[in-house]
């Protein structure tokens, strides 16, 4: 696998976990992405993806990731990413293989590549 930069995970809110995953969560997703400009021949694109996660309750906790990888790997990272922010927030795995059995990665979840309102922290300078 070829990554050429991985900014770290941005997660809010911050050192929680869902209470109670057993009584129900839902995720929802979107990704923006982009040929990297530095390289305009290359086959690897800057990926932003934001999986959000609900409790029963409605709480929202959401991990957002800046990602430079090969284009045909992003769905399956898409993929990926979704169940490893479902396993971290505490859901068991066998809820994870239920919610994730029939999901595909959908095109219509992508958005305008704009990585200034994505990451505050790029807005920040701090990478």
């Amino acid at each position: 696998m070829a990554v050429i930069f991985q900014a770290g995970l941005i997660d809010e809110p911050r050192h929680e976990v869902i209470q109670d995953p057993h009584l129900g969560v839902e995720f929802d997703y979107y990704f923006m992405g982009q040929r990297d400009l530095e390289r305009p021949k290359s086959r690897f694109i800057n990926l932003l993806t934001c999986t959000m996660i609900y409790d029963n309750r409605g709480k929202c906790f959401y991990r957002k990731e800046a990602k430079s990888l090969e284009r045909q790997r992003v769905k399956d990272h898409i993929t990926e990413r979704i169940k490893k922010h479902l396993k971290d927030m505490g859901v068991d795995p066998v809820m994870i293989r239920g919610l994730m059995r029939d999901f595909e990665v959908d095109v219509k979840k992508c958005k305008p590549y704009d990585l200034t309102n994505f990451d505050p922290l790029f807005q920040r300078g701090i990478y």
